[in-house]
């Protein structure tokens, strides 16, 4: 019996120890706006030394040993308590990060996809989507032609105007140009087809309860809560990424908008166009 015990014991031995180093985890990254990329991490918790601050590194290659960067200038600086960047970079290449935490020294343990990304980022992704979009939009005529000249149209979403409009007309569409800004920003909360009718049962029930008590009535500060603790427990990964999503946009309308990021870029393959709409609303409010 003290043999089994002792070979389970050194089998958590390395598990603890990995607990308590400083480094950082879930590392995410996400093409923003402009010519921004977003860079998410979760903070190591009760870790053997005290963190003083943390170091960004940008690569063009997957950074995998601490001796791919050494010599390099991070490009940021942040303080302990920091849990996400905002990169601005030069052009369209593919792009890598790392987050070393800094105690005395830094900490040099390089862990793809913890402390490192594995996965390319690029503002590419970003503009090629745009251009199939605008490619999808595109319209014919009746006799197959595209017309060359495009038809005159008011910019009523942008502050500034040309001086084709006169002022009077400035004035009357200025209340309009407002509320459709307003459209665009606020958002209204969307559900699954799933949770419109009671489930029988299982997962999706319990789902069901917690939107019926907290998400539909709007107590979103009590659908954070309930939605997380439901998120810890052994349920269904389709359940589990409706929850997900819940959550984020409960996160949203609370104006956490950095956490509603990092709950819809992990459901940005299984709902893409749904929770691109989600993100950007949300990058716009950050």
């Amino acid at each position: 019996m003290r043999k089994i015990l002792l070979i389970i014991s050194f089998l958590f031995v390395p598990f603890f120890i990995f607990a308590e180093k400083p480094i950082v985890k879930n590392i995410q990254t996400i093409s923003g706006k402009n010519q921004n990329i977003i860079l998410l991490w979760t903070n190591p918790q009760d870790t053997e030394e005290e963190i003083s601050h943390f170091l960004i590194f940008r690569s063009n290659q997957l950074i995998s040993d601490y001796k791919q960067i050494e010599s390099l200038q991070p490009i940021a600086k942040l303080p302990a308590t920091s849990t996400g960047y905002t990169d601005t970079v030069p052009d369209f290449s593919e792009y890598f990060y790392a987050v070393i935490a800094y105690t005395t020294k830094p900490f040099d343990l390089i862990i793809p996809s913890v402390n490192s990304t594995t996965k390319s980022v690029s503002l590419q992704n970003n503009f090629n989507k745009k251009i199939q979009k605008a490619k999808k939009a595109e319209k014919t005529y009746p006799d197959g032609t595209s017309r060359d000249t495009p038809l005159p149209y008011l910019n009523i979403l942008e502050e500034k105007q040309t001086n084709l409009i006169s002022s009077e007309t400035l004035k009357e569409i200025k209340p309009l140009r407002k509320s459709v800004k307003k459209q665009i920003q606020d958002l209204q909360p969307y559900f699954f087809e799933e949770d419109l009718v009671s489930p029988d049962g299982g997962d999706d029930f319990l789902l069901f309860q917690i939107l019926k008590t907290t998400f539909a009535p709007k107590k979103y500060e009590q659908a954070i809560t309930e939605l997380n603790i439901f998120l810890g427990t052994n349920i269904s990964s389709e359940t589990s990424n409706r929850a997900l999503f819940y959550l984020g946009q409960s996160q949203y309308m609370l104006g956490q908008f950095e956490d509603a990021v990092r709950s819809f870029v992990k459901l940005q393959s299984i709902y893409p166009d749904l929770t691109q709409k989600w993100i950007d609303a949300s990058l716009d409010n950050l």
